[in-house]
């Protein structure tokens, strides 16, 4: 038997041909070779019997050769899809976001946990008066903190803060009663600095706790560039020097920072408290339970004017948000008053909160190039505070690469921010993902992306 192989050129390809002869194989070569177009390339090429297991041997050696190739190539990592930026609208008896800013001075307004939400005529630092007590009490309370329920060490009264007590009184600053010798807690101190305003108890905190007042008002402007509060200066721990100025949007950022310690929250909610000595107290903030505030603090002096920075917790859609704001250079304490009790309502009427991503919404797709698809979701819903005009994205970050995939496995992380909210959650697989099968990885094409 031989084996004639004629090769066309052309489209034509290969044409093999095998003939089966019972004649001598001299014989056969004689023969003449049939005609063929004579537009074509001829090759003709004879091969012995004996040689066609040489070739079939090699084409399985290559079959074999590329099959364990094709079966070592790891397949693809699963693919996720894109996370589209949440697209909230707000219903429609949600109202327009109209802040009634007062009509002099500064003020700013925002909401706990999500930053900034406007503010007016604030690109230039004033003197913010008793605010600045928010601070010293920040201060001691972060170099000296204090447990629930412990009134915190014995601060003994010295000849000096007896002094002081009497100069401010002559100045007509707002002063407690103190005696030498006397010894009162830090607590008490603190009670007395923040809900009466006691100016001269700054002075002995800060002494106290810094051992000097230069010392403390340096720390004072530290936690300041701390918080982020740029436009912000100390010049001593009462607020009694006009060197004292910051901006409602600085302000905010501390009242924020402040309202984080659960004792400072406690003692600005006070409407009163019993102090060694003078006995009760009562807090300068007229506005305490009204319209939803929780303190902080007023200030007033000639240079500063009326100043009030104010929290008050609003009930959003069955939450508590917490409303900031800060208005200072009004003429009286009843303006600052009011311009605050505008700023409240109007902020806190115009909140929502709504759900960017849910876990039973339709998720994003997670898919591998063998054709199995499932979804992703949050493992719980993802809700933000908004209002209107607040931008709202979401995105996801995949894991490390993977190949299969469990129901209920973590594949990526959604991160949504709003403002200055973000929100972290891991993505859930609903449904399993097999590995690529043995067809599949032995007939995918070589230019498959991985």
């Amino acid at each position: 038997m031989l084996v004639k192989i004629r090769y066309w050129g052309g489209i034509k390809g290969c044409l093999i041909e095998i003939c089966h002869a019972f004649r001598p194989a001299a014989k056969y070569a004689s023969q003449s070779q049939p005609a063929y177009d004579s537009g074509a390339m001829k090759y003709q090429y004879r091969f012995r019997l004996w040689q066609i297991p040489i070739f079939l041997g090699a084409f399985m050696a290559a079959l074999v050769f590329g099959s364990y190739v094709q079966l070592q190539r790891d397949p693809p990592s699963i693919a996720i899809g894109r996370l589209s930026a949440a697209e909230l609208e707000l219903s429609a008896e949600t109202p327009e976001l109209s802040i009634p800013w007062p009509s002099k001075g500064s003020a700013a307004v925002g909401v706990g946990g999500a930053g900034l939400i406007g503010s007016h005529r604030d690109d230039q630092p004033r003197p913010i008066a008793s605010l600045v007590k928010v601070m010293t009490a920040y201060v001691v309370l972060k170099d000296h903190p204090l447990r629930a329920g412990d009134p915190g060490p014995e601060i003994k009264v010295e000849a000096e803060d007896i002094q002081l007590y009497l100069e401010q009184l002559n100045n007509g600053e707002s002063v407690i009663l103190v005696r030498e010798g006397a010894v009162i807690h830090q607590q008490s101190l603190l009670e007395g600095l923040l809900v009466p305003s006691g100016n001269n108890l700054a002075f002995l905190l800060a002494r106290w706790s810094s051992g000097s007042v230069e010392a403390f008002v340096e720390r004072m402007n530290q936690e300041a560039e701390a918080l982020g509060m740029s436009q912000t200066e100390y010049a001593d721990p009462s607020g009694v020097s006009f060197g004292n100025v910051s901006t409602a949007q600085d302000q905010i950022k501390l009242a924020m920072a402040a309202m984080s310690n659960p004792l400072l929250a406690r003692i600005v909610r006070m409407e009163q408290t019993q102090l060694p000595v003078v006995g009760t107290v009562y807090n300068v903030n007229a506005l305490l339970g009204q319209d939803n505030l929780v303190g902080v603090k007023t200030g007033w002096t000639e240079e500063a004017g009326a100043c009030f920075l104010f929290a008050a917790d609003w009930p959003v859609d069955g939450q508590t948000v917490r409303v900031f704001g800060a208005v200072l250079g009004q003429d009286t304490l009843a303006d600052a008053f009011g311009a605050s009790r505008r700023l409240v309502n109007a902020t806190g009427s115009s909140l929502q909160v709504v759900t960017a991503v849910g876990k039973d919404g339709p998720g994003t797709p997670v898919t591998t190039a063998w054709g199995r698809r499932t979804t992703a979701v949050p493992e719980d819903d993802i809700r933000v505070v908004v209002w209107p005009g607040l931008e709202v994205e979401a995105s996801l970050e995949r894991r490390s690469p993977t190949r299969e995939v469990e129901r209920g496995a973590e594949v990526g992380t959604i991160i949504v921010t709003a403002g200055e909210q973000r929100i972290e959650m891991p993505a859930i697989a609903q449904g399993s993902l097999t590995n690529a099968g043995i067809l599949w990885r032995l007939t995918r094409g070589p230019s498959m992306p991985w």
